[in-house]
């Protein structure tokens, strides 16, 4: 059996963090808190939980995600059709009423719309077309 965990690890000057994958049941000598995080400590190594939207954000963004609204990261690859009338984006390839979307910030829009539209410009994705 494995039980993986993403965790991240910090390094000792600075802010800059790496992400691990880490099999509980294999990896990890213990597990503690600190600092009300939860950590990891295998036999030469402490990773921590990510513990904050912040954390994830700057984790995802490599992988193209992007902050749509507060407290919202949107995956802009999967994006099938932005609603500029009631600010937000959907992710089904046909709308309905169940369909799963995010909203998106005023201030967020236009790196939307400009993201759909060089998406659609390279042909990458002659679907997506923004309202």
């Amino acid at each position: 059996m494995e039980i993986y965990m993403l965790v991240i690890k910090k390094e000792k000057k600075g802010k800059h963090i790496s992400t691990e994958k880490l099999d509980l049941l294999e990896d990890v000598c213990h597990i503690g808190v600190e600092n009300r995080t939860i950590t990891y400590h295998t036999e030469d190594e402490t990773y921590y939980q990510i513990s904050t939207f912040e954390e994830m954000s700057k984790i995802l963004e490599q992988y193209g995600y992007e902050v749509a609204d507060r407290g919202s990261l949107i995956n802009m690859k999967k994006i099938t059709k932005l609603d500029t009338e009631f600010s937000r984006v959907f992710f089904d390839e046909h709308i309905t009423n169940e369909s799963r979307f995010a909203t998106v910030s005023a201030a967020n829009i236009k790196k939307i719309k400009k993201y759909l539209e060089s998406k659609r410009e390279s042909g990458s994705d002659p679907s997506t077309k923004p309202e």
